[in-house]
């Protein structure tokens, strides 16, 4: 299974670290973790977003880093999945926990 990591970045200095850790935690499980924060940081977000969505369309579901909260990117992510009738179920970290 695939499995595309979502989450705030823009406003949390902490980000990598989280989404390292969500990593690691899904590949221990045997997953094929899909992890944006592996992109240069250089880009601007414009750039970002059709790497993101390509990521998300080969993706078998999303798991949202400290569940969905304010994040625009993670709406929007939500918002391109749902508009394109993308077969990608989304749960938070946690919920995916829930069930290994």
């Amino acid at each position: 299974m695939k499995i595309y990591l979502a989450g705030s970045i823009t406003d949390d200095p902490n980000y990598k670290n989280k989404f390292d850790e969500a990593e690691e935690y899904l590949k221990s499980l045997g997953y094929t973790v899909l992890n944006p924060t592996v992109l240069p940081g250089e880009m601007s977000y414009e750039d970002y977003s059709p790497i993101c969505f390509a990521m998300i369309d080969v993706a078998d579901c999303m798991a949202v880093i400290d569940g969905i909260g304010t994040s625009n990117g993670v709406h929007m992510e939500i918002d391109y999945i749902l508009k394109n009738n993308i077969n990608t179920y989304v749960y938070t970290l946690d919920e995916l926990k829930k069930t290994t």
